[in-house]
């Protein structure tokens, strides 16, 4: 599949489905080799599969949701249809039928299967689905209701506001997704600390230092023995004017546990440079200056020491080499102002 060898493909495609050892898990790859190699191969073996899976709402719902990896959804939308209605109004088929309608853009119907039905334990997803439909179909009222009762039950279920966040995030609603990553951020235990933790991915490809301050200080004040998360708070609180002494102090453990931590070093000497400290800054980094050819954390914490002292010229060499793309405009705007660009 990797090189596109069709024969090959078709031929071992089918060899693994036959196989004894062939696993669950292997059936969308199996599919998606034939549907790419041949496709009339592919009409006759998912024909066998529709009859095979019919049986039970359970089967039912493992083939449509392999249709659904492999984007194949319109055959499972078309094959639903000759489904018993009643299999369609709860899960697990409930919910990959509307993950189906949902690729296929078939959003009167999908409004129409969220409004009834008994999606039981995971009901959240029916109006998640159900806001989707509206919102397509421009009926704004209906899907502001469905996103209150969504937003209201994340408030108090943090598994369920995690999981919505995810799944929303993945049909393009980011800032919906934020909010139901912060409900369940803010309710503690294990899915706060998951919340906590895609919030912080998700600032960091946003390149958004004020979410990544707010997130690592919740992870911080959750998990006060990790030193990692202790010195992004650190570095982010003094990025975004949110210093202080407990911030401070944090940077002074860290590099007291671990003095020969570069990244805590230069967390240590950011802290004292955003502090007005640029001197302080240079002289605590000085002694490791060799190293900042290996250190990204220590050659922006030294360049923009050296900027801060007069050394524009070597605080250039070091900063020049930062690429913006990977950085926070307020570290963009740092190296300007240090440099006078």
């Amino acid at each position: 599949m990797a090189r596109d060898e069709r024969p090959a493909m078709l031929q071992w495609a089918e060899a693994l489905r036959a196989h004894p050892g062939c696993t669950v898990g292997d059936m969308p790859n199996c599919l998606a080799a034939m549907a790419r190699a041949d496709e009339r191969h592919f009409a006759d073996a998912l024909a066998i599969l529709e009859k095979n899976h019919a049986v039970t709402p359970q089967a039912a719902a493992q083939l449509v949701g392999w249709l659904n990896q492999i984007r194949r959804s319109a055959d499972a939308v078309a094959w639903m249809k000759t489904l018993p209605p009643e299999g369609l109004k709860r899960p697990p088929l409930a919910v990959v039928g509307a993950e189906a309608l949902r690729r296929t853009q078939a959003w009167p119907e999908l409004r129409d299967r969220t409004r009834q039905g008994d999606w039981g334990d995971v009901d959240f997803l029916r109006w998640a689905y159900g806001m989707q439909a509206a919102r397509a179909l421009g009926d704004k009222a209906r899907a502001d209701e469905l996103w209150r009762s969504l937003r209201g039950h994340a408030g108090a279920n943090s598994g369920h506001a995690l999981f919505a966040g995810d799944t929303i995030f993945t049909w393009g609603l980011v800032d919906e997704a934020e909010i139901l990553w912060w409900a369940a951020a803010d309710q503690g235990g294990p899915n706060a600390i998951a919340a906590l933790g895609t919030l912080a991915r998700h600032y960091q490809l946003h390149r958004d230092a004020e979410g990544q301050y707010r997130a690592f200080k919740q992870l911080h004040f959750a998990h006060p023995q990790d030193a990692d998360v202790s010195n992004n708070y650190v570095y982010f609180a003094a990025l975004t004017g949110n210093g202080g002494r407990l911030v401070e102090e944090l940077a002074n453990e860290n590099l007291a546990h671990d003095p020969q931590n570069l990244t805590y070093l230069a967390t240590r000497a950011f802290v004292t440079f955003m502090d007005g400290r640029a001197g302080d800054a240079l002289a605590l980094l000085a002694p490791k200056a060799a190293e900042a050819e290996r250190s990204p954390a220590l050659a922006f914490a030294y360049g923009l020491a050296l900027a801060g002292t007069g050394h524009k010229a070597e605080a250039r060499a070091l900063l020049g080499r930062s690429d913006p793309s990977l950085l926070t405009p307020r570290e963009v705007d740092l190296i300007k102002t240090g440099l006078g660009d």
